[in-house]
């Protein structure tokens, strides 16, 4: 019982650095820009660094709790991944709409988009990085273009749909 426990103390762990990264980078964009980005997007800061710590230390629970059975497996890294960013995204793109709004498809249909997306390549990254170490293969740039053009292409569709 120690090792599930210690799976989930460790992903909750991940998780925290995780909330922290992603507010350090927000906070300087803050003392960059001010209030305006967060007053744009409908989000005032603190509701979005709370959204990062509370997000990111669920997901990093639900991953952590998924380690011993998934991390063998490419197809487990993904699925750890996705969980792991599935919260971040529910709280951003569910709870700061109106409540008439929190539940649409558009609203869930996006949320699991945008999080498989995410979730499976930082999975596959990570999966890659565990698997081979510091004798990684190099970098597969044709990969890296098409995974620019893909998210160059759902932050147009994302900005054209108003989200």
């Amino acid at each position: 019982m120690k090792a599930p426990l210690s799976n989930v103390v460790r992903g909750l762990g991940f998780g925290v650095f995780m909330a922290t990264a992603f507010t350090a980078w927000v906070s300087v964009l803050r003392m960059a820009n001010g209030n305006t980005p967060f007053e744009r997007t409908g989000t005032p800061f603190w509701t979005t660094v709370l959204f990062y710590y509370a997000g990111f230390a669920v997901g990093g629970l639900f991953a952590g709790g998924l380690w011993s059975l998934l991390h063998r497996w490419a197809v487990g890294w993904a699925i750890m991944g996705t969980v792991f960013v599935t919260p971040v995204y529910a709280m951003f793109a569910i709870f700061r709409n109106p409540a008439f709004e929190r539940w649409s498809a558009w609203n869930i249909g996006a949320t699991i988009f945008g999080a498989a997306t995410v979730g499976v390549l930082s999975g596959l990254r990570v999966w890659s990085l565990d698997r081979y170490g510091e004798r990684e293969p190099g970098t597969n740039w044709r990969f890296v273009a098409g995974m620019i053009l893909l998210g160059g292409g759902l932050a147009v569709a994302m900005y054209l749909a108003w989200w």
